[in-house]
């Protein structure tokens, strides 16, 4: 998400700054300084002079002003020394941080931050335009008479833009402008008697949003950006769906430095199609026809190591998500409530968190409190002996769905390990010892105060080879400069003894419930094939083909009862080309003969023209949830460059498990100088099995991508990008 809406720190204009060598330089240091402040103006042009009578410094010929971060090039300038006020003539330009204002001739105050500038310009990158008159009255405010502002670059013919009667800019607040004429392409559209634009935040001043779909029928979803300071801002929702009825809310961003960020979203609809609750929950009444959402999140940075997070989500019920907000759906299912306390250092961590239902729907394990210390593996004493530690109590509370019903259980759980590594030779031993001591308060026969011990131990073993061959080739234009090849075996042994109590007398709530005697063996083994070659202009290492072997064996456990080899994985990674990239990972389960899952891509961008991603995900039930089931998903995704101003692209999502196309995508790009147009048809199945159909139309700004006018609903499934993962070496 764009941090800014429309971010202007200050109108600025041109980039006509003249760098040429200056031969004088003149610091107002050497004749004292402004009483008020320790900030030197420094003066430097190709003739400078000082007139003692009016204390001013005159420069001459490319002259530069520097003031802390102000700096003020022109042809000409006189500063006052005891006042700090400049006048400046030919091609002035203020260049304020990121800002730039200019004017033909221009006064200016360095010690107010406030100046005028006749008939000037402004760019305020991506922002660009001019005014009949330009005022800075301080850093944070700027007047504009007669103004016009714009993003397209195309300097005297800019395809679009307003033009305002006055402009008020508070900086990283909101801009502020009366009587408004609307142009593209130099006509005017429309206008509009009062625009108020939040400068920051991702919320467009008013945003309209038709379409038309088979679940919601016609509608329109409306929305309206407001900032109350720089502090604050947010937009306000009216919608309305032909089939559903009307909805509306708000939201609220909000941002104080260390004292924290946020954000708080509420939302009701009047829906005319509420889902029968009473299906899913006897226990309770029908959904009503009023649904709702609201949603807080809050974080606080109290220093690097130290934070506080909180969030917040209470939903009317398990379908108002689904229904209304269907790409956050789809991200999170069931939005947690939780407020959580961290600091972590080099040496040590601690935390403090608390989880708790909102939503009676939901299956829940909650946490009244957690708290946990971690002692960080460190070396005692410089005996090469490494220590870790850590200590938790939490109070669970394991909620059900749709009942009052819980199963409560205080766990104290102590854990200490030891470890020594050993270098011999070429081989890297770590030797370690780990003991856990737990207490219960019962179990899950309602039996009070347990306690459980475990110890355990083990082994890792590894070391590297390679082998450099002086190979220099393109062969089938394979960049190849010199080729190494690197051999990574690992052996792992793992044992666990001495559990107390067995885990099937316990509440499962966590991993450290499942705690078991066994004894497992991991075998490893990784080749690499590596060079070098050109990667952003710079000679990079990067992998050409990885393969990354592994298998475990597990004996003793008494719950498996027996010995057996447990997984096989095979992880692979091709690059021969900096614009090709191939992966595939699977898990084969080798006690039940079969894949627990699997995964396979390719991306190709040749000729910076074809994009082409294909990826294909299994997935096996057990794996997942008790009511979902195994998944084998296909995507496919591509985009080709017509010309500089149109592309095309296409998006396909198969599920063979239901053998059936869930998504289809058509979609064409036209690019506008200034905006991507972008615009198609999408076709799904939605969660009632029945397919939609939807036309959409998204207008967007290259500089602000948030910023959009758009109808209808993209894909709702992100598209995957191994690439970035793996764009170098991994060693």
């Amino acid at each position: 998400m764009a941090k800014n809406l429309f971010k202007i720190v200050s109108f600025i204009c041109a980039l006509l700054m003249c760098a040429h060598p200056s031969f004088a330089q003149f610091n107002f240091s050497d004749r004292g300084t402004n009483k008020d402040t320790n900030e030197k103006v420094e003066v430097t042009a190709d003739q400078v002079e000082y007139d003692n009578n009016a204390k001013k410094i005159i420069g001459r010929g490319n002259v530069v002003i520097v003031h802390g971060k102000d700096r003020l090039i022109a042809d000409y300038a006189e500063v006052y020394n005891d006042t700090k006020e400049a006048m400046a003539e030919g091609h002035v330009i203020l260049f304020q941080g990121e800002n730039q204002l200019r004017g033909d001739k221009v006064f200016y105050n360095f010690e107010s931050n406030s100046g005028h500038f006749p008939d000037g310009a402004y760019k305020a990158n991506p922002f660009y335009g001019n005014a009949q008159d330009i005022k800075q009255i301080n850093q944070d405010k700027v007047h504009l008479q007669n103004a016009f502002l714009t993003t397209c670059d195309l300097g005297f013919r800019p395809h679009y833009g307003a033009q305002a009667k006055k402009v008020i800019i508070y900086f990283d607040d909101k801009l502020i402008a009366t009587n408004c004429k609307i142009k593209i392409l130099g006509k005017t559209v429309m206008w509009w008697p009062y625009m108020l634009v939040p400068l920051h935040g991702k919320h467009m001043p008013l945003s309209v949003r038709p379409g038309y779909s088979s679940d919601w029928g016609a509608y329109v979803l409306t929305k309206k950006g407001f900032s109350i300071n720089k502090n604050i801002n947010g937009a306000v929702r009216y919608d309305y769906r032909y089939e559903r009825g009307h909805a509306g809310g708000a939201d609220l961003n909000y941002n104080y430095g260390q004292f924290g960020t946020g954000l708080f979203r509420a939302y009701v609809a009047h829906d005319l199609q509420a889902p029968d609750k009473s299906l899913a929950d006897p226990e309770s009444a029908d959904i009503t026809d009023d649904r709702y959402r609201f949603r807080w999140q809050h974080r606080t940075d109290i220093d690097e190591y130290t934070n506080v997070i909180v969030e917040y989500n209470k939903l009317h019920d398990e379908y108002f998500l689904n229904d209304f907000f269907e790409n956050e759906y789809k991200a999170e299912a069931d939005p947690e409530t939780f407020a959580i306390l961290t600091r972590n250092t080099e040496r040590y961590g601690f935390l403090v968190n608390v989880e708790k239902r909102a939503n009676h729907f939901l299956n829940t394990i909650e946490k009244l409190p957690e708290v946990r210390f971690n002692w960080n593996n460190q070396e005692v004493f410089n005996t090469n002996i490494y220590y870790e530690n850590e200590t938790s109590v939490v109070n669970f509370h394991n909620k059900r769905a749709h009942s009052a019903l819980d199963d409560d259980v205080v766990r104290l759980d102590f854990y200490n390990k030891i470890s020594y590594p050993v270098k011999l030779f070429r081989y890297n031993f770590l030797p370690y010892f780990y003991s856990r001591h737990d207490y219960y308060s019962k179990n899950s026969s309602g039996k009070e105060n347990i306690t459980r011990g475990a110890y355990g131990g083990g082994i890792d073993v590894n070391t590297r080879y390679f082998k450099v061959y002086d190979v220099t080739t393109d062969v089938l234009g394979i960049d190849i400069n010199q080729i190494r090849h690197i051999l990574e075996p690992s052996i792992g042994y793992i044992s666990t003894r001495e559990v107390t109590v067995p885990r099937n007398t316990l509440f499962q709530l966590d991993e450290i419930d499942a705690e078991d005697d066994f004894d497992e063996v991991t075998f490893g083994i990784r080749n690499k094939l590596q060079t070098k070659r050109e990667v952003d202009g710079q000679m990079k290492r990067v992998d050409l083909f990885v393969l990354d072997n592994k298998i475990n064996y597990e004996f003793n456990r008494e719950a498996a009862g027996g010995s057996s080899w447990l997984n096989f994985s095979t992880e692979v990674e091709l690059r021969p080309y900096n614009w090709m990239m191939l992966y595939h990972k699977n898990v084969w389960d080798i006690r039940r003969d079969q894949f627990d899952s699997s995964d396979f891509a390719i991306e190709l961008t040749p000729l910076e023209k074809w994009k082409f991603l294909l990826n294909h995900g299994f997935i096996d039930d057990k794996l997942l949830g008790d009511n979902d089931e195994a998944s084998s998903l296909l995507t496919f995704d591509t985009e080709y460059k017509i010309n500089d101003l149109w592309k095309v692209g296409g998006y396909v999502r198969y599920e063979f498990d239901d053998s059936r196309a869930e998504e289809m995508e058509l979609r064409l790009l036209r690019d506008l100088h200034c905006w991507l147009l972008e615009f198609g048809v999408n076709q799904r199945n939605n969660e009632g099995d029945e397919r939609e159909t939807e036309f959409f139309f998204d207008l967007k700004m290259k500089a602000f991508p948030d910023i959009e006018a758009k109808t209808g609903n993209r894909s709702t499934y992100s598209r995957g990008r191994y690439g970035a993962l793996i764009s170098g070496s991994s060693g």
